[in-house]
């Protein structure tokens, strides 16, 4: 506890010593219009140099992701921390290139203020031309040369802090300290608790063990030498981790600190209520830049993440094959390689998952024990439900596996519950996802003013590209995959066309932008072990029970159902056809496989297993690590 207290207040101090100077920073934007062409993970680069009140200077850069072939608008973000600093030199662009600025603004970070500069301040310094200065854009050519080219301008000075951002300063490290000290004080008692346990020592589960600690090494590899954004959509959710870096509640949607993590559709993820996001926030704020940069560190959440939950499957559930579950796809791999909130939705399914089929679990007892017990597994259950529900939302028909497995255990697999005790304890979980979910929902519809969809749709129509306002989406003038129903394309017709060799492709390991493939005859073979799997695993369910043959069968019909929202998101949102929108069957399996472990045929379990694990490999390591490490 001694050494608990000592890393929280730490911390805590770290968290006071970073606030304060920032309570008076500003972020500079300035709206930039190019011809050039880039890649998603080769940005568009531009620079600040700050001059400090002593003369000192110092450089900042701004990245900016995207694709020309999307927008060709794109906005430079400078978080400036100096108050005293009034002078400033920009460099819009690299040496040789075509640009227009068209927006110059700075935003006071703790008062939200924005105030607009105009671009008359702007004057030439070095290595620019300037062709056209209007009042809505300031049109030039960077020249080339060995120096940058540059612009300069001032700002007036900050004003002081306010007292009631100083309180807050504090509030934020007091929180932190709480935080810290309950996180680890809980690792504490979690080695205490299991140091003396885990699986017997068996080929099968050695083997597993080994297969784990190896995908592990190439998710580390995949993590640490890939470009960053070379992955779907990372800058955009490395963004929505950073604001929680500094902040503790959902956001406004039209606060400024929120601009810099609009996609091109207008959509930002923090409007979602994911607490994959909060939970990397702070591990970046705790870690970086102490163990690495942000964006590493926020690589290495998902990384161990992975080895979190691949450890607890592995002592809790190492006596089957439901950890194997892990090691059938690579793609399961890759989204824990790189920043995203897939990684978080599926460890905690798989957590959710676990609990309720081990046995000896406190969630599991809570719901099998036939006596008044506390109330301590129904609290356990309904605090990770409420995360699940602020989860990725391809997760929520998981809640309607979770009730299966609930009825199942109270009324099926053992002696039937009274139902005035079922209900009890069914009330308990569910006030307990309430009362952590509500406050949420209901803290991010007042910072809103309750008008959650129409401000969504207003910054949409600000910050889409266009093609992708909702206007033009409504006017069916958008070239994009988007909203096929309304634009007369039938569920059947998207059923029967290439989505679903595109979402099974994906399914087992594709990669980059979604467009760097495996073999041909890589997904043909995993469509067969996949296939044999299902056969041989059917050939235990032959002696199973009626009850037992009906979970298994509604299990199926979600799984069904599962793919049939995939396609369904495809057909009425936006055309997307990713296999880890299916992740959430495979906690579903690993349940099957563990209850169900002493009637499956485990020799022919093991050769297919081994045999996913080998191709999952050979994709994982020869067209996606290839690819990134050449």
């Amino acid at each position: 506890m001694v050494i608990a207290m000592l890393i929280a207040s730490a911390v805590a101090g770290s968290r006071l010593a970073q606030s304060l100077p920032a309570l008076r920073s500003i972020r500079l934007d300035v709206g930039i219009f190019s011809p050039t062409s880039f890649l998603q993970e080769v940005p568009r680069t531009s620079g600040l140099t700050v001059v400090h009140a002593d003369g000192t200077r110092e450089l900042l850069e701004s990245r900016m992701y995207g694709a020309a072939f999307v927008n060709q608008h794109s906005t430079a973000y400078f978080n400036i921390a100096d108050p005293k600093a009034t002078q400033f030199y920009l460099s819009p662009a690299p040496s040789g290139e075509l640009v227009a600025i068209t927006r110059l603004q700075a935003v006071t970070l703790n008062t939200r203020r924005k105030i607009d500069i105009p671009l008359g301040n702007l004057r030439p310094i070095q290595q620019v031309q300037v062709l056209d200065r209007l009042p809505d854009r300031l049109v030039l050519r960077t020249l080339p040369g060995d120096a940058s080219p540059l612009l300069g301008f001032e700002l007036p000075p900050r004003p002081p802090a306010t007292p009631g951002s100083c309180l807050a300063a504090g509030i934020d490290a007091a929180l932190f300290f709480g935080a810290t000290f309950l996180a680890v004080l809980a690792g504490v008692f979690a080695v205490r608790r299991t140091r003396h346990g885990g699986a017997p020592f068996r080929f099968q589960s050695t083997m597993l063990g080994l297969a784990l600690a190896a995908a592990f090494a190439l998710i580390c590899m995949m993590s640490l030498g890939s470009r960053f954004n070379a992955h779907p959509d990372e800058y955009l959710h490395f963004e929505a981790g950073n604001y929680f870096v500094s902040h503790w509640l959902p956001p406004s949607f039209d606060d400024p600190s929120v601009e810099p993590s609009f996609s091109h559709y207008g959509l930002s993820y923090l409007q979602n209520l994911d607490a994959a996001y909060f939970a990397m926030g702070k591990f970046m704020a705790v870690f970086s830049p102490s163990v690495a940069d942000r964006e590493t560190t926020a690589r290495l959440f998902n990384c161990l993440l992975f080895l979190a939950v691949a450890g607890w499957l592995f002592h809790r559930l190492g006596r089957s094959w439901a950890p194997a579950i892990l090691i059938v796809t690579p793609q399961a791999w890759y989204i824990f390689s790189y920043i995203n909130s897939d990684a978080w939705a599926l460890a905690l399914s798989l957590v959710i998952i676990g609990m309720l089929v081990d046995e000896s679990s406190l969630v599991s007892r809570y719901f099998s024990d036939r006596e008044r017990v506390g109330v301590a597994g129904g609290v356990v259950l309904g605090v990770l439900l409420a995360l699940l529900l602020m989860a990725k939302h391809n997760y929520y028909l998981l809640f309607g596996f979770v009730a299966l497995i609930v009825l199942w255990k109270a009324m099926v697999w053992s002696d039937p519950m009274p139902w005035s005790l079922f209900i009890r304890k069914t009330a308990v979980v569910v006030a307990t996802v309430a009362a952590v979910y509500l406050p949420i929902l209901l803290t991010q519809e007042w910072t809103n003013h309750f008008q959650l969809e129409r401000t969504r749709i207003e910054q949409a129509e600000k910050f889409a590209a266009p093609g992708f306002k909702p206007t033009a989406i409504a006017a069916g003038k958008t070239a994009a995959p988007l909203a096929l129903r309304e634009r007369g394309v039938t569920f059947a017709t998207l059923i029967f066309s290439y989505w679903p060799a595109q979402s099974f492709r994906s399914f087992c390991g594709v990669y980059h932008w979604m467009d760097l493939l495996s073999p041909y005859f890589y997904y043909v073979s995993m469509a067969g072990l996949y296939v044999a799997l299902a056969i041989v695993a059917g050939f235990g369910f032959r002696r199973l029970s009626r009850a037992d043959l009906l979970f298994c069968g509604l299990t199926f019909l979600l799984a069904v159902g599962m793919v049939l929202l995939s396609a369904y998101n495809s057909w009425a949102v936006d055309y997307q056809p990713q296999g880890r929108y299916l992740f959430p069957i495979l906690p579903m399996v690993a349940f099957v496989l563990h209850h169900y472990r002493g009637q499956m045929p485990a020799k022919a379990l093991n050769v297919l297993f081994a045999a996913l694990f080998g191709l999952s490999t050979f994709s994982f390591v020869f067209i996606g690590l290839r690819y990134f490490y050449s």
